[in-house]
């Protein structure tokens, strides 16, 4: 048995299109951006390190719009955990958005995925902790 995924999952399933276009529209994110792992210890610039958390931050979403599809099975603690990594990811780059000029975009997409988190993990909570999983 599953819980049923909560309203406010469900409907980041949408809602995750637009954010993914507004974070790659506001840090100029490119179609291809690769990460130079073998220089991942190296002094980073200012640019080159943003670019990354907004690469980082388009990956999450990714996933999140996966996990958020209706009629998916997919576990609490996958949801859980990308929504908090996403979280942070996002506070990073609304604080650099004083050169951006997004932060309230960005401050809002960070919200909406926190209500859906905190609403998974209470369905979690509120059906006694059994279940691992929501469809």
């Amino acid at each position: 048995m599953c819980l049923e995924k909560p309203a406010e999952l469900v409907a980041l399933y949408d809602e995750t299109t637009p954010m993914f276009a507004a974070v790659r529209e506001l840090f100029g994110v490119p179609d291809q951006h690769v990460l130079d792992v073998s220089s991942v210890d190296r002094e980073w610039t200012d640019d080159e390190r943003v670019a990354a958390t907004a690469a980082l931050a388009l990956h999450y979403i990714q996933s999140l719009r996966l996990l958020a599809k209706p009629d998916v099975r997919v576990r609490i603690t996958s949801i859980v955990n990308t929504c908090a990594c996403l979280h942070s990811v996002l506070s990073d780059l609304a604080n650099e958005c004083g050169r951006f000029d997004g932060s309230n975009r960005v401050w809002q997409i960070r919200d909406k995925i926190a209500m859906a988190a905190n609403a998974v993990a209470a369905a979690h909570v509120n059906a006694g902790g059994g279940e691992t999983y929501v469809r």
